[in-house]
This record gives C-alpha cells, structure tokens and sequence, in this order.
C-alpha cells in the first residue's frame, strides 16, 4: 500500500531556471547596502531637480532584472490600472532606474556560481524628497501579506483544501504554487513552478486555490496596501509499507 503526505509551508520560492524569483535572502544587491542605494536614490532626485508627486500615497514597486554581469534591466509591468493609479510614482521610477545603471551592482552569487536575479524597489515618493532621512531602509515600514487568522491557519486550510485534489494525481516531489495578493486582498495571476505538463491537474489546482479567495490580508507599506507575491512550496512524497 502506499501512503502520500503533504507538506504546506509558506516560504519564498528562490529560483527558476537560470533567474532567481528574488535575490538570495540576507545578501546586498547593491554595493554599500540599501541604505546606500536609497541615498543615491534621493541624490539622483536633487540632482535632477525632480519634482515631488502631488499626491503624497502614490507609491510603485520597481522590478529590476540584474544580470550575472551586474548590471541593470527595467522588468516590463503590465499592470497598467496600476500605473494609472501611481502615474507620478511610476514616471519616478523609471526616471531613477534609468540613472542607476551606472551604479554598482553585485550579481546573485549560489554555490559560487553567478544568476541574474530579480529584485524589487519600493518606490514610495514621498520618503525620498524633504523627508528622507540618512540610513532609511523601506522595508523596516513594510508588512507582509498575511492569511486571515494566521499562518498555522493558512497552513491547515492549504493542507486541507488541497489534499483531495492531490490523491487524483500521482506526482511526487516538489511543486511552487505562486500567486499574487493584490491590494484588496484578493489572490491574481497564480502559476505553478516548475512548469506542469498536465493541463487538467493546473485547473484544477488553480481552480481550488479560488477557495482561499477573500481570506487574506494584503501587504501595506506605510499603512498603504500593495500587490506582493506569496510562494508555497508543496512537497509530495510516496511511503510505501506492508500490512
């Protein structure tokens, strides 16, 4: 007889393929740290006499690919509501990546070997004109995305939600489910990593995800509510025993 087990964990998925999702954890990507990156942010604001956003809550999430190499690519971003909602925040944004890749740049380095990876600036203007500050981090102001109830409650409704789906499916190993919740809470744009071939177990999954819909907390940065990315990690495993 054989016995599957699930395991439901909720931890960053670091890589796919030869570009990680999101730069290794605790590692600077930028030369001087983000303290440093910040300043040179608002330096490149005086420099450049830029104007301040009108609207003090615009706020946008800079996505960069960084090559091996170390230097700097603009991730292009579809979410134009988005971008109509933080037009000013937004034009920032490019403005600064555009000015930033001159700047030094250290590419993701796992198990000695070199990746282009993914990192993400939290562009709140606000912060980075009269009232920036010398040693400003953003993230000591940002709070995660967060299961109503908890996350042992999220794990056990994962678990719970999901384990009939997968005794239909014989697979093994490890699978990421990510998905975005957006700034209503509501889970968009979720995928499956590494890819599945098995197009009926993918609408499946994804249609049993909707479940978890209307249960989440979204991530904020200065008590505002932003899009963030929630990666899952769901091992199977196969035990076989005698009885």
């Amino acid at each position: 007889m054989k016995k599957k087990y699930f395991l439901f964990l909720f931890l960053p998925f670091l890589f796919n393929a030869q570009i990680l999702d999101k730069y290794p954890y605790k590692k600077d990507f930028y030369q001087g740290g983000i303290s440093k990156l910040y300043s040179d942010i608002h330096q490149i604001i005086l420099d450049k006499k830029i104007e301040k956003c009108a609207n003090p809550k615009e706020i946008y999430q800079l996505k960069l690919l960084l090559t091996k190499e170390g230097t700097i690519k603009l991730v292009k971003d579809f979410d134009t509501a988005n971008i109509a909602a933080n037009q000013c925040a937004y034009n920032l944004s490019r403005t600064l990546a555009i000015n930033l890749k001159d700047k030094k740049w250290n590419p993701a380095v796992v198990k000695n070997q070199k990746f282009a990876s993914i990192v993400e600036l939290i562009i709140f203007p606000d912060d980075l004109f009269d009232n920036f500050r010398r040693g400003y981090k953003p993230y000591q102001f940002y709070t995660p995305a967060k299961f109503k109830g908890g996350e042992e409650k999220g794990s056990q409704e994962f678990h719970d939600t999901f384990q009939s789906l997968f005794v239909d499916y014989d697979l093994t190993g490890r699978f990421y489910l990510d998905f975005y919740i957006d700034k209503d809470g509501e889970i968009v744009s979720p995928s499956l990593q590494p890819e599945v071939a098995n197009q009926n177990f993918k609408n499946e999954v994804f249609r049993t995800l909707k479940r978890l819909n209307h249960k989440w907390i979204p991530a904020t940065f200065q008590g505002v509510p932003i899009k963030s990315k929630i990666s899952i990690p769901l091992g199977f495993s196969t035990t076989y025993y005698e009885k």
